[in-house]
């Protein structure tokens, strides 16, 4: 197998180099990416990483991010070389290299689309990364199907005939490794994984990964758009409540209530979850479509309710709890978020 090696660096120590000399045999080529690191020691590892054989050095001026540095990697890749998987693994020493050739020889076993190297959680991993992987784990399977115990691994196999799909995936930091995830668990890939040795130095103190703001994106990534369709529900009930009171009209309150929460709900999935101009377009005329469908019928619901002798407010409540698991149903099934 023709297999190219993707590392995204910031301030690496010159743990970089020793892991490096290790790998040159195992891959055709190995890609670093220099995110915009500042200290004078990663910019001595880096001149001298460029200095040996198969090894190119690609700069961002700025950091951009891991998942950016990941991207960059992945276009010189698909420009300029011929592979038949890129594999990544991070700068930080979390990858021993008997694991990463291991990874890259398992491509010629599995072939899947994407295969994981996953880390197994014990006692002796720190509290904050065991806690943050295994709730993750947990939530992927929930919504996505997916039965991997590790799914913030950076040590992945991709296959050549997804990475121009990859590269498109939304997100420039660590959240872009749960969205590639994610993008391939709805696009039916094939994800497998192999064991792989936990390691943490120092308890993980040399890496950059910041436990609120990279989990708050990653975490939005995921479970965004179940929580947006909620902040919306209770919008569209707040301004029903508000123009039922006033106007004791029904269908209007039920209107411009439907009017202010689908437009809040579109808003926050086209910032979060569309990539480019074409699928918004694409996304917009089917939720439209959707979001009228979803007023006729919650607008009959109240109406059978009220018949029924229950309060507009509380027939309010059960149509539209009734119709929001249904939407989020036709969300993954038809609008594909």
């Amino acid at each position: 197998m023709k297999n190219v090696l993707v590392i995204p660096a910031f301030n690496p120590s010159i743990n970089l180099i020793n892991l490096i000399d290790t790998l040159i045999n195992s891959f055709v080529k190995i890609i670093i990416i220099d995110d915009g690191s500042t200290s004078y020691e990663s910019k001595d590892i880096f001149n001298k990483l460029e200095k040996l054989s198969k090894i190119l050095v690609l700069k961002h001026k700025v950091q951009l991010g891991k998942g950016k540095a990941i991207k960059t990697g992945f276009i010189y890749c698909v420009n300029n070389l011929q592979f038949d998987y890129l594999i990544t693994a991070d700068a930080d020493g979390q990858h021993l290299n008997s694991d990463i050739i291991r990874l890259s020889n398992n491509t010629m076993v599995q072939k899947s689309d994407l295969i994981m190297g996953e880390r197994e959680f014990d006692d002796k991993v720190p509290l904050r990364s065991r806690f943050g992987n295994v709730i993750t784990a947990k939530i992927f399977s929930l919504l996505y199907g997916l039965n991997l115990k590790d799914t913030q691994t950076g040590l992945r196999a991709y296959k050549k005939n997804i990475i121009k799909e990859v590269i498109l995936v939304k997100g420039n930091g660590y959240e872009y490794e749960s969205n590639v995830l994610k993008w391939a668990a709805k696009s039916k890939k094939k994800i497998s994984s192999i064991k792989i040795s936990t390691v943490y130095i120092d308890n993980n103190s040399s890496s950059h990964f910041s436990p609120v703001k990279d989990s708050i994106k990653i975490y939005i990534s995921i479970i965004g758009f179940p929580v947006s369709s909620f902040i919306s529900f209770l919008l569209d009930y707040l301004i029903f409540i508000i123009l039922y009171i006033t106007t004791n009209t029904l269908f209007v309150s039920i209107f411009f209530a439907r009017i202010a929460s689908g437009f809040l709900n579109f808003k926050v999935n086209k910032f979060f979850f569309l990539n480019n101009q074409k699928k918004t377009f694409w996304y917009a005329q089917r939720y439209l479509i959707l979001s009228i469908a979803v007023l006729i019928i919650s607008y009959l619901l109240i109406l059978l309710l009220i018949n029924l002798n229950l309060s507009p407010y509380l027939s309010k409540i059960i149509a539209d709890s009734m119709l929001y698991f249904i939407s989020i149903f036709f969300h993954k099934k038809i609008l594909s978020l």
